[in-house]
């Protein structure tokens, strides 16, 4: 049996290429937390660096720009890269 299981991709997936994860950061961490949020992205990596643990679970789209840039506290180090 497939990984897909006979099922296709959704449409929602099918935005998250090559190209568009090239630019996600920049708009996601730059533009989008600074201007929408009011929040710099280097203050939501210190907020993530403070609260990971070895339980924690980050699944989600974009590039694993946070998992791939924190900073080993409490013995946790991250162990998933994203595929680029």
């Amino acid at each position: 049996m497939s990984a897909n299981s006979g099922r296709t991709r959704g449409s929602g997936q099918n935005l998250y290429s090559r190209a568009f994860l090239s630019i996600y950061d920049w708009f996601a961490l730059g533009l989008h937390c600074r201007y929408v949020w009011q929040c710099p992205s280097g203050n939501v990596l210190n907020f993530y660096n403070q609260h990971i643990s070895a339980s924690h679970l980050d699944i989600g789209v974009g590039t694993g720009y946070f998992p791939e840039n924190h900073i080993e506290i409490h013995g946790c180090a991250a162990f998933f890269r994203a595929r680029r």
